[in-house]
């Protein structure tokens, strides 16, 4: 019976170490930042961009910035949220603790230290997938309802 529950506990230990060991590469990759840009049609000339920045002590800051096309330089700021992160296995979890928005109705976008604290914070969980060279981490959502309207997946290129 000794033997059983020896054999079982060092199944067990084996697999919860090569788990660990994942976990620490996909940190690894994931540690930088990852952004997305795309014009706004409904404003020539500017673009919007998503940057994703994760660091090693476990933190993550999202920060949405309008950008001009023609000098790339930051006009101002829509989002920013800051929070924690965890990995298991191949699940990302962001636990937002704070998270500032721009008041549309004031303008298209503000400056980051203008934008108001919302009074809401939220968990998310999505499974991430890196290209072979470790440039374009996609973050997959999961399929989403006919009626909502979400996103089933966002696709950043590292920028660091």
């Amino acid at each position: 019976m000794k033997k059983i529950a020896f054999i079982i506990i060092t199944l067990f230990s084996i697999a919860s170490c090569s788990n660990d060991g994942e976990d620490v590469l996909l940190t690894k990759y994931l540690i930088g930042d990852w952004a997305k840009i795309q014009e706004l049609a409904s404003n020539e000339g500017l673009s919007e961009s998503l940057m994703y920045s994760f660091k090693s002590d476990g933190t993550f800051t999202i920060i949405r910035t309008i950008m001009d096309d023609d000098t790339e330089k930051v006009l101002g700021y829509k989002y920013n949220a800051i929070g924690l992160y965890s990995l298991l296995s191949n699940k990302l979890i962001l636990n937002n603790t704070e998270v500032y928005i721009n008041n549309d109705s004031k303008g298209l976008y503000t400056t980051l230290d203008n934008l108001e604290l919302s009074n809401t914070t939220f968990s998310q969980e999505q499974s991430i997938f890196f290209s072979a060279q470790k440039n374009v981490l996609t973050l997959d959502y999961g399929p989403c309802d006919d009626a909502a309207n979400c996103v089933n997946n966002l696709v950043l290129e590292r920028v660091n």
